[in-house]
Protein backbone atom coordinates (compact mmCIF):
# COMPACT_ATOMS: atom_id res chain seq x y z
CA UNK A 1 0.00 0.00 0.00
CA UNK A 2 1.23 3.51 -0.82
CA UNK A 3 0.11 7.11 -0.47
CA UNK A 4 1.70 10.32 -1.77
CA UNK A 5 0.86 12.66 1.12
CA UNK A 6 -0.26 12.52 4.75
CA UNK A 7 -3.77 13.72 3.85
CA UNK A 8 -4.41 11.10 1.15
CA UNK A 9 -5.56 7.51 1.54
CA UNK A 10 -3.43 4.44 0.96
CA UNK A 11 -3.80 2.68 -2.42
CA UNK A 12 -2.76 -0.81 -3.37
CA UNK A 13 0.31 -0.89 -5.61
CA UNK A 14 1.24 -4.59 -5.57
CA UNK A 15 0.07 -8.01 -4.34
CA UNK A 16 2.82 -10.47 -3.41
CA UNK A 17 2.78 -14.18 -2.64
CA UNK A 18 3.39 -15.36 0.91
CA UNK A 19 7.03 -16.29 0.28
CA UNK A 20 8.07 -12.91 -1.24
CA UNK A 21 9.74 -10.56 1.22
CA UNK A 22 10.74 -7.54 -0.89
CA UNK A 23 9.28 -5.13 -3.43
CA UNK A 24 10.87 -2.36 -5.57
CA UNK A 25 8.63 0.55 -6.46
CA UNK A 26 9.77 1.96 -9.81
CA UNK A 27 6.77 4.25 -10.32
CA UNK A 28 8.06 7.15 -8.26
CA UNK A 29 9.37 10.65 -8.94
CA UNK A 30 12.69 12.18 -7.96
CA UNK A 31 12.85 13.97 -4.61
CA UNK A 32 9.19 13.17 -3.74
CA UNK A 33 8.11 11.57 -0.44
CA UNK A 34 5.96 8.44 -0.30
CA UNK A 35 4.36 6.52 2.60
CA UNK A 36 4.17 2.72 2.62
CA UNK A 37 2.64 -0.07 4.67
CA UNK A 38 2.19 -3.81 4.18
CA UNK A 39 -1.08 -5.66 4.91
CA UNK A 40 -0.78 -9.40 5.44
CA UNK A 41 -3.95 -11.40 4.78
CA UNK A 42 -4.08 -14.67 6.75
CA UNK A 43 -6.38 -17.59 5.95
CA UNK A 44 -8.97 -18.08 8.72
CA UNK A 45 -7.38 -15.34 10.78
CA UNK A 46 -7.55 -11.57 11.00
CA UNK A 47 -5.27 -9.45 8.84
CA UNK A 48 -2.21 -7.77 10.27
CA UNK A 49 -0.37 -4.74 8.96
CA UNK A 50 3.07 -3.21 9.34
CA UNK A 51 4.04 0.18 10.65
CA UNK A 52 3.92 3.06 8.19
CA UNK A 53 7.31 4.07 6.76
CA UNK A 54 8.20 6.96 4.49
CA UNK A 55 10.83 7.14 1.75
CA UNK A 56 12.04 9.57 -0.90
CA UNK A 57 13.76 8.72 -4.17
CA UNK A 58 17.15 10.38 -4.42
CA UNK A 59 17.65 12.91 -7.14
CA UNK A 60 19.46 11.26 -10.05
CA UNK A 61 21.12 13.16 -12.87
CA UNK A 62 22.36 11.25 -15.94
CA UNK A 63 25.06 13.03 -17.94
CA UNK A 64 25.85 12.17 -21.59
CA UNK A 65 28.85 13.30 -23.68
CA UNK A 66 29.23 13.21 -27.47
CA UNK A 67 32.26 14.26 -29.53
CA UNK A 68 31.42 16.82 -32.23
CA UNK A 69 33.17 17.35 -35.57
CA UNK A 70 34.09 20.93 -34.68
CA UNK A 71 36.74 20.13 -32.05
CA UNK A 72 34.19 20.16 -29.28
CA UNK A 73 32.29 17.84 -26.94
CA UNK A 74 28.58 18.23 -26.29
CA UNK A 75 27.26 17.50 -22.78
CA UNK A 76 23.55 16.87 -22.32
CA UNK A 77 21.11 15.88 -19.57
CA UNK A 78 17.37 15.84 -19.01
CA UNK A 79 15.54 18.90 -17.70
CA UNK A 80 16.09 19.24 -13.95
CA UNK A 81 13.00 20.49 -12.14
CA UNK A 82 13.77 22.75 -9.17
CA UNK A 83 17.49 22.99 -10.04
CA UNK A 84 19.01 26.37 -9.07
CA UNK A 85 22.42 26.08 -10.76
CA UNK A 86 24.52 23.51 -12.59
CA UNK A 87 28.33 23.42 -12.37
CA UNK A 88 30.37 21.45 -14.93
CA UNK A 89 33.64 19.80 -13.92
CA UNK A 90 36.22 18.35 -16.31
CA UNK A 91 39.50 16.45 -16.10
CA UNK A 92 42.00 14.67 -18.31
CA UNK A 93 43.36 11.26 -17.48
CA UNK A 94 45.23 11.17 -14.15
CA UNK A 95 44.33 14.82 -13.46
CA UNK A 96 41.93 16.23 -10.87
CA UNK A 97 38.51 17.65 -11.69
CA UNK A 98 38.39 21.40 -12.34
CA UNK A 99 35.36 23.66 -12.71
CA UNK A 100 34.93 24.89 -16.29
CA UNK A 101 31.42 26.42 -16.32
CA UNK A 102 28.40 27.29 -14.15
CA UNK A 103 24.94 27.35 -15.77
CA UNK A 104 21.45 28.24 -14.64
CA UNK A 105 19.25 25.35 -13.51
CA UNK A 106 17.06 25.48 -16.61
CA UNK A 107 19.87 24.48 -19.01
CA UNK A 108 19.96 20.97 -20.50
CA UNK A 109 23.19 21.03 -22.53
CA UNK A 110 26.61 22.60 -22.90
CA UNK A 111 29.24 22.49 -25.68
CA UNK A 112 32.84 22.40 -24.46
CA UNK A 113 35.08 24.05 -27.07
CA UNK A 114 38.19 24.58 -24.93
CA UNK A 115 39.65 21.14 -25.68
CA UNK A 116 42.49 19.57 -27.68
CA UNK A 117 42.23 17.24 -30.63
CA UNK A 118 42.04 13.48 -30.04
CA UNK A 119 42.11 13.79 -26.25
CA UNK A 120 39.96 11.96 -23.72
CA UNK A 121 38.13 14.04 -21.12
CA UNK A 122 35.99 13.04 -18.14
CA UNK A 123 33.02 15.16 -17.03
CA UNK A 124 30.56 15.34 -14.15
CA UNK A 125 27.89 17.80 -12.99
CA UNK A 126 27.20 19.33 -9.60
CA UNK A 127 23.58 20.41 -9.18
CA UNK A 128 22.44 22.80 -6.44
CA UNK A 129 18.66 22.60 -5.96
CA UNK A 130 16.31 25.32 -4.80
CA UNK A 131 16.27 23.74 -1.34
CA UNK A 132 20.10 24.24 -1.36
CA UNK A 133 20.78 20.51 -1.36
CA UNK A 134 23.43 19.10 -3.71
CA UNK A 135 23.52 16.20 -6.17
CA UNK A 136 26.36 14.96 -8.39
CA UNK A 137 25.79 13.32 -11.75
CA UNK A 138 27.52 10.22 -13.04
CA UNK A 139 31.01 10.54 -14.53
CA UNK A 140 31.23 10.23 -18.30
CA UNK A 141 34.26 10.07 -20.61
CA UNK A 142 34.59 11.21 -24.22
CA UNK A 143 37.45 11.55 -26.73
CA UNK A 144 37.52 14.59 -29.00
CA UNK A 145 37.59 14.26 -32.79
CA UNK A 146 39.38 15.94 -35.67
CA UNK A 147 37.51 17.86 -38.31
CA UNK A 148 39.99 17.61 -41.18
CA UNK A 149 39.63 16.31 -44.73
CA UNK A 150 41.15 12.83 -44.44
CA UNK A 151 41.52 12.19 -48.16
CA UNK A 152 43.18 15.55 -48.72
CA UNK A 153 45.79 14.70 -46.11
CA UNK A 154 46.35 11.22 -47.52
CA UNK A 155 46.85 12.69 -51.00
CA UNK A 156 49.30 15.19 -49.57
CA UNK A 157 51.28 12.45 -47.89
CA UNK A 158 51.37 10.23 -50.99
CA UNK A 159 52.60 13.13 -53.08
CA UNK A 160 55.37 14.17 -50.70
CA UNK A 161 56.34 10.75 -49.33
CA UNK A 162 55.63 8.27 -52.13
CA UNK A 163 58.19 5.73 -50.94
CA UNK A 164 56.00 4.57 -48.07
CA UNK A 165 52.69 4.49 -49.90
CA UNK A 166 52.31 1.36 -51.99
CA UNK A 167 49.80 1.04 -54.77
CA UNK A 168 48.45 -2.51 -54.87
CA UNK A 169 48.91 -2.57 -58.66
CA UNK A 170 52.65 -1.91 -58.40
CA UNK A 171 54.76 -5.07 -58.53
CA UNK A 172 57.42 -5.28 -55.84
CA UNK A 173 59.99 -6.12 -58.51
CA UNK A 174 59.25 -2.85 -60.29
CA UNK A 175 59.38 -0.77 -57.14
CA UNK A 176 63.08 -0.17 -56.68
CA UNK A 177 63.79 2.63 -54.26
CA UNK A 178 67.56 2.93 -54.34
CA UNK A 179 69.63 1.42 -57.17
CA UNK A 180 69.15 -2.35 -57.15
CA UNK A 181 67.99 -2.47 -53.55
CA UNK A 182 64.34 -2.87 -52.61
CA UNK A 183 62.52 -1.65 -49.57
CA UNK A 184 61.10 -4.76 -47.86
CA UNK A 185 58.46 -2.67 -46.09
CA UNK A 186 55.77 -0.59 -47.71
CA UNK A 187 52.47 0.85 -46.56
CA UNK A 188 49.11 1.65 -48.05
CA UNK A 189 45.70 2.75 -46.81
CA UNK A 190 42.64 0.54 -47.05
CA UNK A 191 39.88 2.79 -45.81
CA UNK A 192 41.03 4.03 -42.43
CA UNK A 193 43.29 1.03 -41.85
CA UNK A 194 47.03 1.22 -42.42
CA UNK A 195 48.26 -1.89 -44.21
CA UNK A 196 51.91 -2.79 -43.65
CA UNK A 197 53.42 -4.88 -46.46
CA UNK A 198 56.47 -6.94 -45.46
CA UNK A 199 58.35 -8.76 -48.23
CA UNK A 200 60.68 -11.59 -47.22
CA UNK A 201 61.89 -14.98 -48.30
CA UNK A 202 62.68 -18.40 -46.84
CA UNK A 203 66.24 -19.72 -46.90
CA UNK A 204 68.12 -22.74 -45.61
CA UNK A 205 71.54 -22.31 -44.04
CA UNK A 206 74.60 -24.39 -44.57
CA UNK A 207 75.49 -25.32 -40.98
CA UNK A 208 79.21 -25.17 -41.59
CA UNK A 209 79.26 -21.93 -43.55
CA UNK A 210 76.19 -20.36 -41.96
CA UNK A 211 74.86 -17.49 -44.11
CA UNK A 212 77.77 -17.57 -46.51
CA UNK A 213 76.10 -20.35 -48.47
CA UNK A 214 72.46 -19.78 -47.67
CA UNK A 215 70.08 -21.05 -50.34
CA UNK A 216 66.52 -19.95 -51.04
CA UNK A 217 63.83 -22.54 -50.48
CA UNK A 218 61.76 -21.78 -53.54
CA UNK A 219 58.53 -23.72 -53.97
CA UNK A 220 59.18 -25.46 -50.68
CA UNK A 221 55.65 -25.59 -49.31
CA UNK A 222 56.03 -22.31 -47.46
CA UNK A 223 52.42 -21.25 -48.04
CA UNK A 224 51.28 -23.32 -45.07
CA UNK A 225 53.07 -20.97 -42.68
CA UNK A 226 51.64 -17.66 -43.87
CA UNK A 227 48.75 -17.67 -41.41
CA UNK A 228 51.09 -18.54 -38.56
CA UNK A 229 53.35 -15.63 -39.44
CA UNK A 230 50.44 -13.21 -39.55
CA UNK A 231 49.16 -14.51 -36.23
CA UNK A 232 52.60 -14.11 -34.66
CA UNK A 233 52.90 -10.48 -35.63
CA UNK A 234 49.36 -9.56 -34.60
CA UNK A 235 49.46 -11.57 -31.38
CA UNK A 236 52.64 -10.12 -29.94
CA UNK A 237 52.81 -6.57 -31.25
CA UNK A 238 50.62 -3.52 -30.98
CA UNK A 239 51.47 0.03 -31.99
CA UNK A 240 50.90 2.41 -29.11
CA UNK A 241 51.55 5.96 -28.04
CA UNK A 242 54.78 7.11 -26.45
CA UNK A 243 54.56 10.88 -26.48
CA UNK A 244 52.53 13.51 -24.72
CA UNK A 245 50.55 14.31 -27.88
CA UNK A 246 48.52 11.09 -27.64
CA UNK A 247 48.72 10.82 -31.41
CA UNK A 248 48.87 7.10 -32.06
CA UNK A 249 46.56 5.58 -29.48
CA UNK A 250 44.57 2.66 -30.81
CA UNK A 251 46.06 2.59 -34.28
CA UNK A 252 44.10 0.34 -36.60
CA UNK A 253 46.62 -1.57 -38.68
CA UNK A 254 47.12 -4.89 -40.40
CA UNK A 255 50.26 -6.74 -41.48
CA UNK A 256 50.44 -8.39 -44.89
CA UNK A 257 53.47 -10.69 -45.21
CA UNK A 258 54.43 -11.36 -48.84
CA UNK A 259 56.84 -14.22 -49.54
CA UNK A 260 59.49 -13.62 -52.18
CA UNK A 261 58.94 -17.00 -53.78
CA UNK A 262 58.21 -18.19 -57.30
CA UNK A 263 55.02 -19.87 -56.08
CA UNK A 264 53.64 -16.47 -55.14
CA UNK A 265 54.23 -14.74 -58.46
CA UNK A 266 56.44 -12.06 -56.92
CA UNK A 267 59.86 -13.64 -57.38
CA UNK A 268 62.84 -11.95 -58.98
CA UNK A 269 66.11 -13.87 -58.89
CA UNK A 270 68.11 -10.64 -59.09
CA UNK A 271 66.34 -8.96 -56.20
CA UNK A 272 68.01 -8.88 -52.81
CA UNK A 273 66.62 -7.69 -49.52
CA UNK A 274 69.06 -6.29 -47.01
CA UNK A 275 67.19 -7.13 -43.84
CA UNK A 276 67.29 -8.99 -40.59
CA UNK A 277 66.33 -12.64 -40.62
CA UNK A 278 63.24 -13.91 -38.86
CA UNK A 279 63.61 -16.72 -36.33
CA UNK A 280 67.33 -16.31 -36.25
CA UNK A 281 68.47 -14.87 -32.94
CA UNK A 282 69.93 -16.33 -29.79
CA UNK A 283 67.07 -16.69 -27.34
CA UNK A 284 67.36 -15.07 -23.91
CA UNK A 285 71.07 -14.62 -24.47
CA UNK A 286 71.73 -18.35 -24.84
CA UNK A 287 72.11 -20.70 -27.78
CA UNK A 288 69.37 -23.34 -28.03
CA UNK A 289 69.42 -26.06 -30.66
CA UNK A 290 71.16 -26.08 -34.01
CA UNK A 291 68.84 -23.89 -36.03
CA UNK A 292 69.27 -20.41 -34.59
CA UNK A 293 71.67 -17.80 -35.87
CA UNK A 294 72.67 -14.25 -35.06
CA UNK A 295 70.87 -11.44 -36.84
CA UNK A 296 74.08 -9.51 -37.49
CA UNK A 297 77.76 -10.00 -38.19
CA UNK A 298 78.76 -10.02 -34.54
CA UNK A 299 80.28 -6.55 -34.34
CA UNK A 300 77.29 -4.99 -36.18
CA UNK A 301 79.63 -2.78 -38.20
CA UNK A 302 78.56 -4.06 -41.58
CA UNK A 303 75.20 -5.08 -42.92
CA UNK A 304 75.02 -8.53 -44.47
CA UNK A 305 72.49 -10.48 -46.48
CA UNK A 306 70.15 -11.86 -43.85
CA UNK A 307 67.18 -14.01 -44.78
CA UNK A 308 64.46 -15.93 -43.04
CA UNK A 309 65.37 -19.38 -41.77
CA UNK A 310 63.23 -22.18 -43.16
CA UNK A 311 60.34 -22.58 -40.73
CA UNK A 312 60.35 -26.36 -40.89
CA UNK A 313 63.94 -26.42 -39.69
CA UNK A 314 63.17 -23.84 -37.02
CA UNK A 315 60.25 -25.85 -35.69
CA UNK A 316 62.45 -28.91 -35.34
CA UNK A 317 64.10 -27.15 -32.44
CA UNK A 318 61.06 -27.96 -30.36
CA UNK A 319 61.91 -31.64 -30.57
CA UNK A 320 64.95 -30.97 -28.41
CA UNK A 321 62.89 -29.06 -25.87
CA UNK A 322 60.09 -31.61 -25.60
CA UNK A 323 57.49 -29.11 -26.73
CA UNK A 324 54.18 -29.92 -28.33
CA UNK A 325 53.50 -28.71 -31.86
CA UNK A 326 51.22 -25.99 -30.48
CA UNK A 327 53.90 -24.82 -28.05
CA UNK A 328 56.48 -24.81 -30.82
CA UNK A 329 54.28 -22.75 -33.09
CA UNK A 330 53.36 -20.32 -30.35
CA UNK A 331 57.00 -19.73 -29.45
CA UNK A 332 57.92 -19.40 -33.09
CA UNK A 333 55.15 -16.86 -33.55
CA UNK A 334 56.76 -14.84 -30.79
CA UNK A 335 60.20 -15.04 -32.40
CA UNK A 336 58.65 -13.96 -35.70
CA UNK A 337 57.12 -10.94 -33.98
CA UNK A 338 60.42 -10.01 -32.36
CA UNK A 339 62.52 -10.37 -35.49
CA UNK A 340 59.88 -8.75 -37.66
CA UNK A 341 60.17 -5.84 -35.27
CA UNK A 342 63.75 -5.41 -36.45
CA UNK A 343 62.47 -5.42 -40.01
CA UNK A 344 60.18 -2.56 -39.00
CA UNK A 345 63.15 -0.61 -37.72
CA UNK A 346 63.15 -1.65 -34.06
CA UNK A 347 66.39 -1.56 -32.14
CA UNK A 348 67.07 -3.63 -29.01
CA UNK A 349 67.82 -0.67 -26.80
CA UNK A 350 67.09 -2.20 -23.38
CA UNK A 351 64.97 0.88 -22.61
CA UNK A 352 62.69 -0.75 -20.05
CA UNK A 353 60.64 -3.88 -19.51
CA UNK A 354 58.32 -4.78 -22.34
CA UNK A 355 59.42 -2.22 -24.91
CA UNK A 356 61.54 -1.98 -28.03
CA UNK A 357 62.37 1.46 -29.30
CA UNK A 358 62.68 1.88 -33.02
CA UNK A 359 65.66 3.64 -34.49
CA UNK A 360 67.83 3.32 -37.55
CA UNK A 361 70.87 1.22 -36.81
CA UNK A 362 73.46 -0.98 -38.44
CA UNK A 363 71.11 -3.92 -38.28
CA UNK A 364 68.44 -2.41 -40.49
CA UNK A 365 70.37 0.17 -42.47
CA UNK A 366 72.05 -0.24 -45.85
CA UNK A 367 75.71 0.70 -45.78
CA UNK A 368 76.57 3.41 -48.32
CA UNK A 369 80.30 3.50 -49.10
CA UNK A 370 80.33 7.02 -50.51
CA UNK A 371 80.89 8.48 -47.06
CA UNK A 372 83.83 7.32 -44.98
CA UNK A 373 81.96 7.98 -41.74
CA UNK A 374 79.46 5.29 -42.57
CA UNK A 375 76.34 7.04 -43.78
CA UNK A 376 73.49 4.55 -44.03
CA UNK A 377 70.07 4.30 -45.58
CA UNK A 378 67.23 2.78 -43.64
CA UNK A 379 64.39 0.64 -44.97
CA UNK A 380 62.95 3.43 -47.09
CA UNK A 381 66.39 4.75 -47.99
CA UNK A 382 66.12 7.97 -46.04
CA UNK A 383 69.61 9.27 -45.44
CA UNK A 384 70.94 9.35 -41.89
CA UNK A 385 74.33 9.98 -40.32
CA UNK A 386 76.06 8.42 -37.36
CA UNK A 387 74.88 11.13 -34.98
CA UNK A 388 71.64 12.53 -36.29
CA UNK A 389 68.66 12.01 -38.55
CA UNK A 390 68.41 14.03 -41.72
CA UNK A 391 64.88 12.76 -42.24
CA UNK A 392 62.56 10.62 -40.12
CA UNK A 393 62.80 6.87 -40.52
CA UNK A 394 60.28 4.54 -42.09
CA UNK A 395 58.31 3.59 -39.00
CA UNK A 396 57.74 7.23 -38.15
CA UNK A 397 56.65 7.92 -41.68
CA UNK A 398 54.26 5.02 -41.35
CA UNK A 399 52.81 6.45 -38.14
CA UNK A 400 52.48 9.93 -39.56
CA UNK A 401 50.93 8.50 -42.71
CA UNK A 402 48.39 6.83 -40.48
CA UNK A 403 47.92 10.04 -38.55
CA UNK A 404 47.05 11.84 -41.76
CA UNK A 405 44.72 9.08 -42.85
CA UNK A 406 42.79 9.61 -39.62
CA UNK A 407 42.42 13.30 -40.36
CA UNK A 408 44.88 14.44 -37.72
CA UNK A 409 46.83 17.64 -38.40
CA UNK A 410 50.35 17.48 -39.75
CA UNK A 411 53.07 18.83 -37.50
CA UNK A 412 56.82 18.68 -37.19
CA UNK A 413 58.31 15.60 -35.63
CA UNK A 414 59.00 15.88 -31.95
CA UNK A 415 62.56 16.27 -30.75
CA UNK A 416 64.55 13.09 -30.54
CA UNK A 417 66.06 11.81 -27.35
CA UNK A 418 69.41 10.08 -27.43
CA UNK A 419 70.35 7.13 -25.26
CA UNK A 420 73.92 8.07 -24.23
CA UNK A 421 74.69 4.53 -23.12
CA UNK A 422 73.99 3.03 -26.53
CA UNK A 423 74.65 6.08 -28.65
CA UNK A 424 71.38 5.44 -30.44
CA UNK A 425 68.73 7.98 -31.31
CA UNK A 426 65.25 7.02 -30.12
CA UNK A 427 61.82 8.45 -30.65
CA UNK A 428 58.44 6.76 -30.23
CA UNK A 429 57.81 3.27 -28.96
CA UNK A 430 56.21 0.12 -30.28
CA UNK A 431 54.98 -2.13 -27.51
CA UNK A 432 56.07 -5.73 -27.61
CA UNK A 433 53.60 -7.55 -25.38
CA UNK A 434 55.91 -10.32 -24.26
CA UNK A 435 59.48 -9.19 -24.85
CA UNK A 436 62.31 -8.44 -22.50
CA UNK A 437 66.06 -8.04 -22.71
CA UNK A 438 69.06 -8.79 -20.54
CA UNK A 439 72.13 -6.65 -21.01
CA UNK A 440 75.21 -8.50 -22.18
CA UNK A 441 78.13 -8.68 -19.80
CA UNK A 442 81.28 -7.05 -21.14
Amino acid sequence: MRKESMSKKFKKVKTLSFNQNKFIDNKVKNNKKYWYKVICKRKGMSNIQSKVVKAKKKRKVVLNATAQKTKSIKLSWKKLKNAKKITIFRKKERDKYKKIKTLSGIKTSYIDKSIKYFTKYDYRLKIVWKDNKTTFSNEVGCKSKYNIDKQKNIDYFKKNYPFVCLDESVNINEYSVFNEYYSPIKYRFTGDTLEIHIYYEFVTYDKKNNRAKASRTLGYGNKTYIDMIKAGIKKWYSIDVANDKNEFVGINYTVKPIIHDKDFGSYNANQHFYEVQVAGEHIDGGEIGDYWYYTGTGDYKYTTYIYMTDIRDALKQGEYLGETIKERQDRYMYIIAHEMGHALGLDDGYPDDGHDRFADNDETGIFYKKYKKGTRYDNIMVEITEKEYLLPNDIEMMLYAYSLSQGRPWRNLQSYKTNPKLGTVFSDVIKNRNDYYVEEKK
